[in-house]
């Protein structure tokens, strides 16, 4: 989306204000790819450590001490 706001701004830069919050949207927005990714590879880990999914169930019961 910031391709296409970039687009718009180089093509009429007089018509647009503020095109400070198109840089920030595009930073935030790689952050925000960048930590979903590492969540996603951290839970491919965890459930590969664990021994698959009841593994992983039976690692939260004793952590929370409850019987689900």
């Amino acid at each position: 989306m910031s391709n296409k706001a970039k687009e718009l701004y180089y093509a009429n830069p007089e018509l647009y204000t503020g095109y400070e919050n198109v840089k920030t949207g595009r930073i935030l927005g790689i952050i925000g790819l960048v930590l979903s990714a590492l969540s996603f590879i951290s839970s491919i880990i965890m459930i590969i450590t664990a021994g698959g999914i009841e593994g992983l169930m039976e690692m939260q019961r004793e952590i929370y001490g409850s019987g689900f």
